[in-house]
């Protein structure tokens, strides 16, 4: 059974997965303990031989291959090669445990559809639960060790159950070498369509939705019985095991320690125990013990699944859906919020500390541009711009750097190309979308502003029909849109433009060193004077 420590880790604290590694069952010490004494036993056997056992003649030579061992035993690729690997083995572990097969859902479809109160009707139901349990047992009994020891035989099935004598009877008459698992689900199926035929089930549709869920049961019975037989090549897991016991047997011989004495480079110290040996041994060989414990699943180590435990929860969870659930279920009545909105459900005080405020978007309290800054653009590819990036001087860094502002880029326009906004007495709110930054204290919420409009004694043909926010002006489908040509007036300001577009090419950027006053800037007409000779929009500020 998987060994369950959530509840252990579920608040981060001091020592959090160190208290882990108290634990016993399931641990790598249980895996490898076996292991790292073979290894210890080995390596202090070479060294008590190298020191007591032998001579000077042979303790040279010894010396030579341990230092011959040490210079070459570093290019085996342990870590790459075991680390596909696990990462290969974690991954097919997960996605079998995705595909054990769950019967609820194929229950849920049948007391939808499936209807009746009598003895047939809950024949009907409690029979087609059974098949599906039936044929999950048949086919765990070929991939599971655990599964197989509790029903080595059909007679076993019997006793439990999930079968009856003339039931195996039929099942064993059916002509086929291979599984037959799908058999009892077949019988399922048959079993549907004689319920249909008898109008349990009012539809086809309904019909079809049981059986479609019944099929998506039957294949995942079968994608258990593939991930039983196809299984990771062996090659691989030959490659991975010998790189990985080969390396330390090298390393009995290469991680000895030699007489400082002689004066060998990297020797200086006789430490006699290989605690850095010893730690590599440990983390490698439990790497390799937790691909070995995963690649099947459904053996009987401390981490495979518990499928015995799967099989009587699904049967029980079946039964009790299909008799005690069916057509059941509490009076309608009104709940506590029936005549009012619900602003916020109760927390207790051991719960209070998790209360968060509401989010409704990294930019919702983000602030809005000036009302210079939400003036509309026309004409924009006869808008002469130039861009410049507020991080593109020190000033702009620094202030980017302590007030936390994005770099962004802005467009410096003509006044001659802007639609001027009539005056306000009130400003714009510094929050775009009208709320507040404390959204779960009751009483904070803003009223959303109300936005410019287009100004009505603008000409016709440089008015929007949004403004810059939300607030969009609505215009009757049955009014007519008057349409105007462009004056001589309109086409000298668009050449004016152009020049101002010419001369900025080559002038000094002084606007990096003035600074703008948006106050003067504010002061904009509210008004536009349309005279019939066609004089244009005299817009410019005076900085």
């Amino acid at each position: 059974m998987t060994i369950i420590y959530q509840y252990r880790v579920a608040t981060t604290s001091l020592g959090g997965f160190l208290r882990l590694l108290t634990i016993w069952r399931g641990s790598v010490y249980k895996l490898m303990y076996k292991e790292i004494l073979i290894f210890s036993s080995m390596y202090a056997a070479i060294s008590l031989t190298y020191r007591f056992a032998l001579n000077d003649h042979q303790r040279s030579m010894f010396e030579r291959l341990v230092i011959h061992c040490s210079s070459y035993t570093n290019l085996i690729p342990v870590s790459f090669v075991l680390g596909f690997y696990v990462s290969i083995v974690v991954a097919r572990w997960w996605q079998q445990f995705i595909n054990v097969p769950w019967p609820d859902r194929t229950l849920f479809m049948t007391i939808t559809y499936l209807h009746g109160h009598d003895e047939r009707a809950r024949m009907f139901r409690r029979t087609l639960a059974r098949y599906m349990i039936l044929g999950l047992i048949l086919i765990c009994r070929s991939i599971s060790v655990a599964v197989m020891k509790r029903f080595p035989t059909m007679e076993h099935v019997i006793d439990a159950g999930f079968m009856t004598k003339e039931e195996v009877e039929i099942w064993e008459s059916v002509q086929c070498k291979y599984h037959k698992f799908w058999v009892p689900l077949t019988w399922a199926n048959n079993v549907l369509v004689t319920a249909r035929r008898e109008e349990r089930i009012e539809s086809d549709w309904g019909l079809r939705m049981i059986i479609q869920q019944l099929s998506d049961f039957r294949d995942k019975c079968s994608l258990l019985f593939v991930y039983d037989w196809i299984t990771i090549p062996l090659v691989y897991t030959q490659v991975v095991t010998l790189a990985v016991y080969t390396f330390f047997a090298s390393c009995l011989v290469a991680r000895q320690y030699l007489d400082p004495e002689k004066g060998y480079e990297g020797y200086g110290y006789d430490l006699y125990v290989p605690v850095f040996t010893l730690l590599q041994f440990f983390f490698y060989m439990g790497w390799l013990k937790v691909a070995e414990q995963l690649i099947n699943p459904f053996g009987e180590d401390d981490d495979d699944y518990d499928i015995n435990w799967l099989l009587d929860r699904h049967t029980a969870v079946s039964m009790t859906l299909i008799d005690q659930c069916y057509g059941k279920h509490p009076p309608l009545i009104r709940d506590m919020y029936w005549n009012e909105n619900i602003e916020e459900l109760p927390y207790t005080e051991a719960s209070y500390a998790s209360k968060r405020p509401n989010f409704l978007g990294s930019t919702y309290n983000i602030a809005r541009p000036s009302i210079e800054e939400q003036r509309i653009v026309h004409d924009l590819a006869e808008v002469p711009t130039r861009r410049s990036s507020i991080s593109s001087t020190v000033a702009g860094s620094l202030l980017s750097l302590f007030s936390r502002r994005h770099s962004m880029t802005k467009l410096h326009l003509q006044q001659d190309c802007l639609i001027p906004l009539p005056k306000r007495e009130d400003r714009a709110m510094s929050v775009p979308n009208g709320g507040a930054p404390l959204l779960n204290i009751p009483g904070m919420g803003v009223p959303c502003p109300n936005l410019r409009s287009p100004d009505p004694d603008a000409p016709t043909n440089i008015i929007t029909n949004w403004s810059s926010d939300s607030d969009l002006t609505t215009r009757s489908s049955e009014e007519p849109i008057e349409q105007r040509q462009p004056t001589q007036a309109d086409i000298e300001g668009r050449s004016d433009c152009k020049k101002a577009k010419i001369q900025r090419k080559f002038s000094f950027p002084i606007n990096l060193l003035r600074r703008r006053d948006t106050n003067r800037m504010s002061e904009i007409p509210s008004s536009i004077s349309t005279q019939a000779n066609g004089s244009r929009v005299d817009s410019k500020q005076t900085r």
